[in-house]
């Protein structure tokens, strides 16, 4: 919990960051209508690794990877390679049972907007998940 606190307390700055920079910014003559600006190459290409979470429910896929005999434990794309949503000390335990796997397409780098938007879902959609992996996973 702790963890996902300072996750969102850098993300959080780090936007701040860039708002002030763009604030500070000589202001630009534009050509085009003002409104959100499109996405960069690299940002559609980060966002379209994560598209698959418009279609995803976490209960029903976790329930199904129990069902299959494939549990597994969500962590997200980083250094850390946390549990969300599973307390730091319990993780070393589950992870005896359940095997670990990084969620399909987060990552630690941050693209755009819509990409930040994204990886809250792919988080959110990890805590769900790996709670409901509990039960099963406990030793």
């Amino acid at each position: 919990m702790m963890k996902a606190a300072i996750t969102a307390f850098a993300i959080a700055g780090l936007l701040s960051a860039c708002t002030a920079q763009s604030q500070n910014s000589a202001p630009r003559a534009s050509t085009r209508a003002e409104g959100p600006s499109p996405m960069s190459p690299g940002e559609a290409e980060a966002v379209a690794l994560l598209r698959w979470l418009d279609a995803a429910d976490p209960l029903d896929d976790s329930k199904r990877a129990i069902d299959q005999g494939r549990p597994v434990l969500l962590t997200l794309g980083g250094r850390g390679a946390s549990l969300p949503g599973i307390a730091s000390e319990r993780q070393s335990r589950l992870t005896q049972k359940c095997p670990s796997r990084p969620l399909p397409g987060a990552t630690d780098t941050v693209r755009g907007d819509t990409h930040l938007r994204y990886l809250r879902r792919a988080r959110d959609y990890a805590e769900r998940y790996n709670r409901a992996m509990l039960a099963f996973c406990s030793p």
